[in-house]
Formats: structure tokens, sequence, C-alpha cells
């Protein structure tokens, strides 16, 4: 590799590179998430879509993590979408009430 590639390779990192130190990928480009990262993609709040994994609507983290597939919360999303099972917070808490 010839010093001016590194140097580009290194320039191009850098730009990408988050204040914490790691690489920022975009959310699409993602393979995992984290559940605050699997929240926002599906537009709700954390405490939202941990209810969600709890009520099985979306899959469990992967085994021994805490980083959920995003193709997998793609799907179950989609899946969501179609079956219409969205349900107001005022609809959740008016079945709770009895």
């Amino acid at each position: 590799m010839a010093d001016s590639d590194v140097k580009e390779f290194t320039s191009e990192r850098n730009a990408l590179q988050s204040n914490s130190g790691r690489l920022a990928i975009p959310l699409t480009e993602q393979l995992s998430w984290s559940a605050k990262e699997a929240a926002a993609a599906c537009g709700v709040s954390a405490s939202t879509f941990s209810a969600w994994v709890r009520q099985g609507l979306m899959p469990q983290p992967w085994k021994g993590t805490k980083r959920y597939s995003a193709a997998q919360i793609r799907q179950a999303f989609s899946v969501m979408d179609e079956q219409n099972a969205f349900v107001s917070s005022l609809d959740m808490w008016r079945a709770n009430r009895g």
C-alpha cells in the first residue's frame, strides 16, 4: 500500500470515527443494534421496544449478548405493520383498566 493510500484510508476512517472512538456506521448499515438503537430504528422509546420484546412482538437479543439482529428487527417490524399490531398507549391503558 502506498503512503498516499494509507493517508487516504486514515483520513476516511477519522472522518467516520465518533467521539467514543468507535466507527460511526449509519444505523441502517449495522448488522446488530443495541436495544436503544433498535428502538430508535422502530421509532419508539426504549421502554416500548422492551415491552415488545417481552410480548414476543420483537425477537430476543442474540444469546449471550445485549445485541439484536437488525434483519430480525426489520422483519418483525414488517410483520407487525402487516398485522396492524400497533396499539396506542391510550388503547393499552384502556385495556388494562378493565
